[in-house]
């Protein structure tokens, strides 16, 4: 088994132990589990969420990218960050507390990739500045 593969196994055992511990939490009533429901909250009528998801999409680029190539770590956070929604979709907040969701929010999703957008161009940027060279990954001195 290769690095690669490594990661996204982790990953993967990451996001069913979310599950399992969402599904052992049954502590009150409200939507069954499983049963999909939609989140049409405005983007920033909470915006400590969604600063949040804007944030650590981007720190989650970033720290990704120092142990393998950009786009497989921009592709990773955001496909962490579509996990994250696909729980909320399923997991009912009212029955598993904070590790449930109020439902698929695509707008959360528009914030993560808006945060995986910036840290990129703050990559460009940082680049061109400091090494006049203009690359999307991460310029190492030497």
């Amino acid at each position: 088994m290769n690095r690669d593969e490594k990661e996204y196994l982790f990953v993967f055992i990451l996001i069913a132990i979310i599950f399992l511990l969402a599904s052992l939490a049954d502590t009150c009533y409200g939507q069954e589990f499983l049963q999909w429901r939609w989140s049409h909250e405005p983007i920033l009528k909470n915006p400590d969420a969604s600063g949040l998801h804007c944030i650590g999409s981007a720190y989650l680029a970033g720290t990704f990218e120092n142990t393998m190539k950009w786009w497989k770590a921009d592709l990773l956070a955001l496909g962490l960050g579509l996990a994250w929604e696909v729980k909320d979709g399923l997991v009912p907040c009212e029955r598993v507390g904070i590790l449930g969701g109020e439902g698929f929010s695509v707008n959360d999703l528009k914030m993560d990739l808006l945060g995986i957008a910036t840290h990129r161009l703050g990559v460009v940027a940082f680049n061109y500045i400091k090494y006049k060279k203009f690359s999307f990954k991460k310029v190492k001195e030497g």
